[in-house]
């Protein structure tokens, strides 16, 4: 019987959205990371996780599904929780949201693995849990490979580059592989939502520079008021060891 309950739970997760509380978020922005193929130096999953510890926000949804994700990948296993031999938790890869209580203007935040399958179903439920809390638009943050350091971006609507205008953001020019992020753009274009990805570059495994200027850029875009002292000594740190690293090379600060 036992086990019988165990394989209808699993089917039952297959696919769903599951909420744990509804926010207010109504007319408020999203901003989502993913980790996996488009995080490059850490910059997507750093900066949304750094957000959702400084503004304490709480996780109200959770899209948890079986079928998204190739489960033979290391990264994306399901992860278990085993103490003294008791096994007492077993979860698959999630995408959770965040909302901040207090934020001004309203905000929410997501996170969670870049889908490997079945995109448009995954963004059926992503789209769906949005338009649940009355978010209006949404910014992505994902991490690129480049020689030099910069954030870019990329919108889904022409009127959205002015939010950008004197912000130190280059227009993005690309042909090629595509991310979740700009699937997500497409897929909120078709449903009448602005939609905007930052795209933070780096020649690094990690860079508290690059995490320091997205995180600033996001601030300023959504007009948030936020401290991030703390991430500055980091990011000077980090540049005190790479020059002793590296020579003395002086890689450009970003704009």
């Amino acid at each position: 019987m036992e086990r019988r309950a165990r394989r209808v739970r699993r089917r039952a997760v297959r696919r769903s959205v599951i909420f744990l509380r509804f926010p207010r978020v109504e007319g408020g922005t999203l901003v989502a990371g993913f980790s996996g193929w488009a995080d490059a130096g850490r910059i997507s999953s750093f900066c949304l996780n750094y957000l959702v510890r400084k503004l304490g926000a709480e996780e109200f949804a959770e899209v948890v599904s079986d079928e998204f994700y190739v489960l033979s990948d290391v990264v994306k296993r399901p992860r278990v929780v085993i103490k003294g031999a008791y096994l007492e938790d077993f979860n698959y890869p999630t995408l959770r949201f965040y909302s901040c209580e207090g934020a001004s203007p309203a905000l929410a935040l997501s996170f969670g693995p870049e889908p490997d399958l079945k995109w448009d179903e995954f963004l059926d439920l992503f789209s769906g849990v949005i338009e649940r809390v009355g978010v209006e638009k949404v910014y992505t943050v994902g991490g690129v490979v480049s020689g030099e350091r910069g954030v870019s971006v990329v919108v889904n609507d022409e009127g959205l580059k002015e939010e950008f205008k004197g912000r130190g953001v280059d227009l993005v020019t690309y042909q090629g592989p595509s991310s979740i992020h700009s699937a997500i753009l497409s897929y909120l274009r078709e449903k009448g939502v602005v939609a905007a990805t930052l795209w933070g570059s780096t020649p690094y495994a990690e860079d508290p520079v690059v995490w320091l200027e997205v995180v600033r850029k996001v601030a300023s875009v959504l007009g948030l008021e936020l401290d991030v002292g703390d991430l500055e000594e980091m990011a000077r740190s980090f540049e005190r060891r790479r020059r002793e690293r590296e020579g003395g090379y002086e890689q450009p600060y970003i704009a």
